[in-house]
């Protein structure tokens, strides 16, 4: 099933109420690859690019930018970590066990800021085994970029 432009962009409505809730701002870098739109990854690549998103505003970023090329998605944002490598390990903790675990810290969930889980990376990954694909996450400057590949 082929994807159309308009589709592909439009992320689900809870990623713009929560950008808009946190007057948080996403960029799109570039512009999409046109054959991408025939690809069968193209009909998951917006939830996909949409949780990732949202990952990146709950932990209080301002401008999450997004770019997309023929075989991968890269998300990145302006939040600071205060310990990108422990994140860096926790992410790739959870990317290697297959399992639910969360990311969020123990305050945010007390405060009900936050819910376990783990959840978003647990199905990214296993919506991209289906095309040969894997979620990665590196540090650039103190801060944590999500790359997600496909063939």
């Amino acid at each position: 099933m082929s994807m159309t432009p308009e589709k592909f962009m439009a992320f689900p409505g809870e990623i713009e109420d929560c950008l808009n809730e946190r007057c948080a701002k996403l960029v799109l870098r570039g512009s999409v690859p046109e054959d991408l739109y025939g690809k069968p990854i193209s009909q998951h690549l917006p939830l996909i690019a949409s949780e990732l998103i949202d990952n990146c505003v709950d932990k209080g970023a301002k401008n999450v930018f997004l770019t997309i090329t023929q075989n991968s998605m890269t998300i990145e944002d302006d939040f600071v970590e205060q310990s990108a490598e422990k994140v860096l390990e926790l992410l790739n903790k959870i990317k290697s066990s297959h399992k639910w675990i969360t990311t969020k810290d123990k305050q945010r969930k007390e405060a009900g800021c936050a819910t376990d889980g783990g959840m978003g990376i647990f199905q990214t990954m296993n919506t991209l085994k289906l095309f040969e694909g894997d979620l990665n996450y590196y540090i650039v400057d103190q801060k944590i970029v999500a790359e997600v590949t496909w063939k």
